[in-house]
């Protein structure tokens, strides 16, 4: 790390240099912090950096979500890349990696 963690802009790797909002990243991923406000509060860090449409692309997921919710967060995540808007990218506690079989995630920081 060389900044600050509560800077979150060591996660500006995430991104390649020169991309725009709607286009594809080159990978899928998922980043792990300790609490609820960390994945929230990095989430809205990358939202403000690249574009608030990217809310359809990257968003939290923690334990104190809904069923519901975190299931069908999880079916939008596994399509992903493959569809127009899908999420690519989830901030989330250990909470999304239990039991977590998603072939095609090829970057994950923890």
């Amino acid at each position: 790390m060389q900044h600050p963690m509560k800077s979150f802009k060591d996660l500006d790797f995430l991104f390649p240099k020169g991309w725009k909002p709607r286009q594809k990243l080159p990978h899928k991923f998922l980043t792990f912090f300790n609490s609820d406000k960390e994945v929230e509060a990095a989430c809205v860090y990358l939202w403000h950096m690249h574009g608030i449409q990217l809310s359809n692309n990257l968003f939290w997921f923690y334990s104190v979500m809904t069923e519901v919710f975190r299931a069908d967060s999880m079916e939008s995540f596994e399509a992903g890349q493959d569809v127009e808007d899908g999420l690519w990218g989830l901030m989330c506690t250990d909470a999304a990696g239990m039991a977590l079989d998603i072939p095609d995630i090829t970057l994950i920081v923890q």
